[in-house]
């Protein structure tokens, strides 16, 4: 069962506020491109636009009535969005939010999305109550389809060709070769203003643990993210609000 029954294809910046205003969701899945720490975003014109993370999580938090406050899971099914995830996760304490962190190849993606989004499905079917553990049994459904599908977890930018290699440019088959791994999905959350993280394809415990020290030691790990990261999480725990403006 699908847990979005409105969809919002195409979307555009202001659409996250619209949407959320709408439909007064308890789930919201971006699934698209990451780059640059954003989600990319189809204007009308078709030129795409990569807004700030601060400014999506105003989108956010802007939505009418208590919408902000019902929502209780983001999915930023796309490329590099475990920065944006902590932004959100950090003026928006109250939700889990699965990102990745890293590439991701977009068949993996859809596998993860699938495992995900059957499991929410079936928690909704079954008329049971989204909770934080809910969405924790969700994303390793999503994990568990993720491996079936014959995916491995890590960062695929580490396997690339450096700029300037020569098969950048002329790939010669079959000595090109194709990172062996597709992608590292990660949940975060936060807890008394520190940002968690969990990361299932490394660890199979099913534990969250500080940001900082889970990336900083984990090989997967975005090359230049693990410390950024750490610094963002700490610098928006002390300027952001612990509540929504509605």
């Amino acid at each position: 069962p699908d847990p979005d029954p409105n969809p919002t294809p195409d979307p555009n910046p202001t659409t996250p506020n619209q949407a959320l205003s709408k439909h007064q969701p308890l789930i919201v899945n971006f699934s698209g491109h990451g780059l640059n720490g954003s989600i990319a975003f189809e204007l009308p014109d078709g030129s795409v636009e990569l807004p700030a993370a601060k400014a999506f999580v105003a989108a956010l938090r802007r939505a009418r009535g208590d919408a902000a406050v019902r929502l209780q899971c983001i999915v930023l099914n796309g490329c590099d969005t475990c920065e944006l995830g902590v932004h959100i996760v950090s003026a928006m304490p109250w939700l889990r939010v699965v990102c990745w962190a890293g590439l991701v190849e977009d068949s993996a993606a859809r596998a993860f999305a699938g495992g995900l989004n059957d499991a929410l499905g079936t928690f909704l079917a079954a008329r049971k109550p989204l909770s934080s553990e809910l969405f924790e049994l969700a994303y390793w459904a999503g994990i568990e389809r993720f491996t079936q599908r014959g995916f491995r977890f890590g960062d695929p930018r580490r396997y690339l060709h450096v700029p300037g290699h020569s098969h950048v440019t002329a790939p010669e088959l079959p000595y090109t070769s194709t990172p062996p791994v597709h992608g590292e999905a990660v949940m975060l959350r936060n807890v008394g203003g520190e940002v968690q993280i969990m990361v299932g394809g490394v660890d199979q415990s099913g534990t969250f643990s500080p940001l900082c020290s889970t990336l900083s030691g984990y090989p997967g790990a975005p090359q230049r993210r693990g410390s950024d990261l750490c610094v963002l999480s700490d610098r928006e725990r002390d300027s952001m609000p612990s509540q929504p403006m509605l």
